[in-house]
This record gives C-alpha cells, structure tokens and sequence, in this order.
C-alpha cells in the first residue's frame, strides 16, 4: 500500500483537485456478527439494519492505480449517511429508515501535511456516491447473539399473554 500523500505528489498542478479512483470498496458490519457473505450477490454496494449500531468500513481504493493506506494521520474520511455525517475510514453510524439511500464518502488529503517545503498545496479529495440498502436481515434464531434473543423472546412473550 502507498500513502495517498506519495500518489498526490506526482500529480501535475495543472490538473487541479481531480483524482483518478477507481475499485472502492466499503463494507457495514454489525457488533457481535459476521458478515453475510451471501448479501455479495445483491445489486447494492452495501446493506445495514435499521435501529442497530453498526460499522461502516472503506476497505480500499485505488488512486491511479495503487492501492491507498487509508490508516493514515494524513486522510480524512468522511461519510454522509442519510443525512448524517460521519468522520474516520471505519466509523460507528445509524439508521432509523428502511430503503435504498444514496450515501457519499468523501476522502481528503490533509493540506497542511502534504508538503515538506512548508506551503500547502491546493486540497486534493474526491467523493465517490454508493447506495446502501437498509433493511432488516432475518437471521437463524440460534445464530442471534445472547442479548438480541433475550430481547426477542421477551417480545414474543409480550405478544403471547
């Protein structure tokens, strides 16, 4: 991996803010389970559960070409989810709504830390926009974590007397 600092400073001045990205790769998981593999056949970038803490990941990119270390004291990244913002390459977020949202992740090179001469070059980011399905995932009742079949026995309970 190469720091996305050492890619940007190989780009011409001419070409202003504009950074060639390709083959993003972000995924969501929820405390306490695994990713499903099987959500990977769905048309969606993403899938998170509504009323659930979750992690939202920006796995990897690449910027002309190589793949960018994105744990870095010199990127930002920032999540608009819903409406929300959200800052760090592996962030805590929420939903409270169902459907498909158009989400963008915003990633930044740190201006003030991309020169070595002292003057900071002009702001190098770029956005990519993604769609994240929300919807409840039914899972095997046995594969429910110890808190989430509590609560759900609790409810059934409820509805029986």
């Amino acid at each position: 991996m190469v720091s996305l600092v050492e890619i940007l400073g190989t780009i011409d001045e001419s070409m202003g803010g504009t950074v060639a990205v390709t083959d993003v790769s972000i995924s969501v998981s929820s405390p306490g389970y695994s990713t499903l593999k099987s959500l990977e056949l769905l048309p969606w970038t993403a899938i998170a559960e509504p009323h659930r803490p979750q992690y939202i990941t920006l796995k990897s990119i690449r910027v002309y070409g190589q793949i960018v270390d994105l744990d870095s004291e010199f990127v930002s990244v920032t999540w608009l989810i819903d409406g929300k913002r959200y800052e760090g390459y592996h962030a805590l977020f929420g939903v409270t709504t169902t459907g498909v949202k158009i989400c963008t992740v915003t990633v930044t090179a740190l201006p003030s830390k991309t020169s070595s001469e002292g003057s900071s070059p002009s702001s190098y980011s770029f956005s990519h926009e993604f769609d994240l399905a929300v919807k409840y995932v039914r899972r095997e009742l046995r594969a429910l974590t110890d808190s989430d079949r509590t609560e759900f026995f609790d409810a059934l309970y409820t509805v029986v007397h």
